[in-house]
C-alpha cells in the first residue's frame, strides 16, 4: 500500500479520533483517494478489533489472517492495546465476544432456556449473541448447538458457531459436519474461519477438500486454502502448490457498491512460495 510509513506516523491520531472527518482529510492531504481511504479505514477497524479480542484472553496463535503481515494493521494492534491510546468503539456491529467486553456482562447468572429461546426466535436481530453466550456459558449440549449451527441460515450464527469451537469439543461427528460444510460453501468468510479450525486442531482428514478448494474460482479461498496447506499438509503437497506459483494476482473483494472491501498482503504466487518455503523447512 502507498504512503504506508505516513500512515504509520499518523495513526496515533487516526486510532483515537476514529473514522471521522478530521481523519479522512489526514489521508486525502497524504494523497490517498476515497477508495484508498476506506481501504486503510477497513485495516485500521479490524486492527482495533484484533486488539480488543486479545484484550479478552484470546492468543495471538489463534489468528491466521491475510492481513497479519500488513504493517499498518500489525501497528495498529500495537498501538490499540497499549494504554496511552485512548478510543471509543461502537458495539453495536461487533463480534458478540466484543460486545461483552464494553457491555460489561456478568458469567454471574446464566438461564439457558432463555439463551435457548432467543437463539430460537427466528425474528430475533441477535441470535449470534445468544448463541455465543451458550458457549460461553458452556451449555451441556454445545457441540450438538454447534454441529446444527453450521448449516444455519445467518452468516453470523455460522461464523460463532465455527469461531466458539475449542479442543475440547472437537468430536469426529463434529469434524465431519466441518468439512460437509466446507466442501459445499464458497462464501470466503466461511472457508476462512473453516481453514483457521482446520490448522488449529490439525484436522488432517479436511487435507483432501482443501487441496480441491485450491481450485476455486474466488481466489480468497485459494489463498486461505493454501496457508491451511501450509499448516495442515507435509513435503507432499509442494508438487500440489507449484503450479500456483503461476497465479500473479492478488486476491481481491468487492462490496455491493463496487468498492474493494478485503486484499491480501501477498499475491497467491507469493504466498505460494512462503508456504513451499515453510514446508521445505519443516521436512528437509
Amino acid at each position: 500500500m502507498k504512503k504506508t510509513t505516513e500512515i504509520i506516523e499518523n495513526l496515533p491520531k487516526i486510532i483515537s479520533n476514529g473514522p471521522n472527518d478530521e481523519t479522512r482529510e489526514i489521508l486525502k492531504n497524504l494523497g490517498l483517494n476515497k477508495i484508498e481511504t476506506d481501504e486503510v479505514l477497513d485495516i485500521i477497524s479490524q486492527g482495533i478489533g484484533r486488539a480488543e479480542l486479545y484484550k479478552t484472553g484470546i492468543k495471538p496463535e489463534q489468528f491466521s489472517s491475510y492481513l497479519d503481515e500488513n504493517l499498518i494493521f500489525q501497528k495498529t494492534i500495537d498501538l490499540a492495546t497499549s494504554p496511552e491510546i485512548k478510543y471509543e468503539v461502537n458495539s453495536d456491529n461487533l463480534h458478540p465476544k466484543l460486545k461483552k467486553v464494553f457491555k460489561n456482562d456478568s458469567k454471574e447468572k446464566v438461564d439457558y432456556e432463555k439463551l435457548l429461546s432467543e437463539f430460537n426466535n427466528s425474528k430475533n436481530e441477535n441470535r449470534e449473541d445468544a448463541l455465543y453466550d451458550l458457549i460461553e456459558y458452556k451449555y451441556p449440549k454445545v457441540t450438538l448447538l454447534i454441529e446444527d449451527s453450521l448449516f444455519d441460515k445467518e452468516l453470523m450464527v455460522q461464523i460463532v458457531a465455527i469461531q466458539g469451537i475449542s479442543k475440547n469439543i472437537v468430536t469426529p461427528s463434529l469434524e465431519k459436519k466441518l468439512i460437509e460444510l466446507f466442501k459445499k460453501t464458497e462464501n470466503h468468510t466461511l472457508i476462512s474461519n473453516l481453514t483457521q479450525v482446520f490448522s488449529q486442531f490439525n484436522i488432517k482428514k479436511a487435507l483432501p477438500f482443501v487441496i480441491e478448494k485450491m481450485n476455486s474460482e474466488n481466489l480468497m479461498n485459494t489463498y486461505n486454502c493454501i496457508i491451511c496447506l501450509g499448516n495442515l499438509g507435509d513435503s507432499l503437497v509442494i508438487d500440489t502448490l507449484i503450479p500456483f506459483k503461476e497465479i500473479r494476482k492478488t486476491p481481491e473483494i468487492y462490496d455491493e457498491n463496487g468498492f474493494l472491501s478485503q486484499t491480501t498482503q501477498y499475491s497467491i504466487r507469493k504466498i505460494t512460495k512462503k508456504t513451499i518455503k515453510k514446508l521445505k523447512k519443516r521436512f528437509n
